[in-house]
């Protein structure tokens, strides 16, 4: 063992809540171990709380109880059959898990074998932990798992295990990606030779493991080996038809390389917002940084939609006398798509929505590009129609546009319009102004009933604050009463 390693894994102990663990289930006559992504991570010096995961023989249950009891805990079963369990501890920020499970073979090694990658079958015995010693944890590793961390691949004990839960074969990359090792040669056979049977997993602990692949900050050649495997046609039917399709003089590459090309081009955007884009990148890391729901951050639901931006490019393919290549409506069709491949990975309304709105809009900015200028009305409309999307679409159009003229002026019109529409936006952020009118304003002064009019009424009249046409009470109603056919004519359209 290096000294490097013999240091390490002596600081494994120091983890406060760890060390509690192993002094009470020790105290109380428990056999077991900690096992996986601790020891792995530990080794490779990665920083972060440790990852306390146990394998319990005798009565794992009983043990996680009396633990929860013993910290100010709570236990929950997480499958009753395999004796899984987790104890929670904390809360918020300071929230840890402590995994528990029953041993699944006669030994703790052959139960090690049994695990889904070499480099998490790694088991250190809770004694060794449950008091500081002067020498490091004996490491148990019936598989070659240390070797794998020095050699950084990611390699199955054997192929078995991938038919024990098909959603290791995209574990595998994600892992990969997270650690930045390579796979090894014939684990990745084994999981191109199995990638069908992805699809019987359910959709949601895909959408964990894919959404965690995303989050890693270069996650596009690991996107595009997700497709070599033929793991991504799996989950996106859709993908193939899309791979060697031209998109005529206007594109250099079909539509599957240049939907690549844009998420690479995202990454490399986002990567270095305080360069793109200074004035406005602490907000846009805020923004970025969201959750949109457990386990989905709002940068990775970026890079997803980025990825599909043109889905809908296959169903509306068509070419003119001419021999123009047109690709009429695929962003309504894409917004379509888009919305089912939410649905098989069962994320949920919130991101679902989200990613709708950016694909359905993602061409908004090239539009406004062809524009003389960018007023603050179009501004205004833009943020109002795409509300919590309208950042994104603004990132991912920019990494559309450069991605389509690698840089050229295509790309450079569209950054001007991208920084434009950030900026309004930053502005209104910065200086909220509440509505000039209200609703019951509204009705009062035209003698109208509550109902669809009125928002749009006062939709009116802040769109003409954003133009600088109106600035007070006074001044609104007047620019209604200007404008009361149209608005009058908004209601009859509505009640027709």
């Amino acid at each position: 063992m290096s000294a490097e390693a013999s240091e390490a894994l002596k600081r494994l102990g120091q983890d406060e809540l760890l060390g509690e663990v192993a002094r009470h289930l020790v105290a109380s006559g428990a056999k077991g171990w900690l096992v996986g992504g601790a020891i792995r991570d530990t080794l490779l010096g990665r920083p972060g709380p440790v990852e306390i995961d146990l394998l319990l023989p005798n009565d794992p249950f009983g043990c996680a109880r009396s633990l929860a009891d013993a910290l100010g805990g709570s236990f929950v079963v997480l499958d009753e059959a395999r004796r899984i369990g987790r104890v929670v501890v904390g809360e918020g920020r300071d929230r840890r898990n402590i995994d528990v499970a029953g041993l699944r073979a006669p030994s703790v090694e052959e139960d090690l074998r049994l695990r889904d990658f070499t480099v998490n079958a790694l088991a250190v015995a809770l004694s060794d932990l449950a008091s500081p010693v002067a020498h490091p944890p004996a490491v148990l590793d019936p598989t070659g798992g240390r070797e794998d961390l020095r050699a950084r691949r990611i390699r199955v004990p054997s192929p078995a295990v991938l038919d024990d839960d098909p959603l290791r074969l995209l574990r595998a990359v994600r892992l990969a990606a997270e650690l930045d090792f390579s796979i090894d040669d014939a684990t990745h056979e084994a999981i191109g030779e199995q990638a069908g049977q992805l699809g019987g997993v359910a959709g949601e602990r895909v959408r964990d493991e894919l959404f965690a692949l995303l989050a890693v900050e270069h996650a596009c050649s690991w996107v595009d080996e997700l497709h070599r495997l033929g793991l991504l046609e799996v989950l996106v039917p859709e993908l193939p038809a899309m791979v060697d399709l031209d998109q005529g003089r206007h594109h250099a590459s079909t539509v599957w390389a240049h939907s690549l090309a844009t998420l690479r081009h995202l990454e490399a955007l986002l990567g270095r917002l305080d360069l793109e884009l200074p004035e406005v990148a602490e907000s846009l890391e805020a923004y970025l940084a969201e959750p949109m729901e457990a386990n989905v951050t709002r940068r990775a639901l970026i890079k997803w939609a980025a990825l599909w931006h043109d889905v809908g490019k296959p169903d509306t393919r068509t070419v003119d006398p001419d021999g123009e290549v047109r690709f009429f409506g695929h962003e309504e069709v894409g917004e379509r798509i888009v919305k089912a491949i939410s649905r098989r990975l069962r994320l949920g309304g919130r991101a679902t929505a989200f990613l709708n709105r950016v694909v359905a809009h993602h061409l908004r900015p090239l539009h406004l590009s062809k524009a003389e200028e960018v007023t603050r009305r179009a501004c205004y409309r833009f943020a109002r129609d795409l509300q919590d999307g309208a950042p994104a679409v603004c990132l991912v159009a920019l990494a559309d546009a450069r991605a389509t003229r690698e840089g050229g002026e295509m790309a450079t019109d569209v950054e001007g319009v991208v920084r434009t529409l950030l900026a309004y936006r930053e502005e209104q952020a910065a200086a909220p102004s509440p509505p000039l009118l209200s609703g019951r304003e509204v009705m009062a002064r035209y003698g109208l009933s509550e109902g669809p009019i009125v928002g749009r009424i006062l939709e009116m009249v802040e769109e003409a604050r954003a133009a600088g046409e109106v600035a007070t009470k006074g001044e609104a109603f007047a620019y209604l009463d200007i404008h009361r056919d149209e608005w009058a004519e908004l209601g009859n359209m509505e009640g027709s």
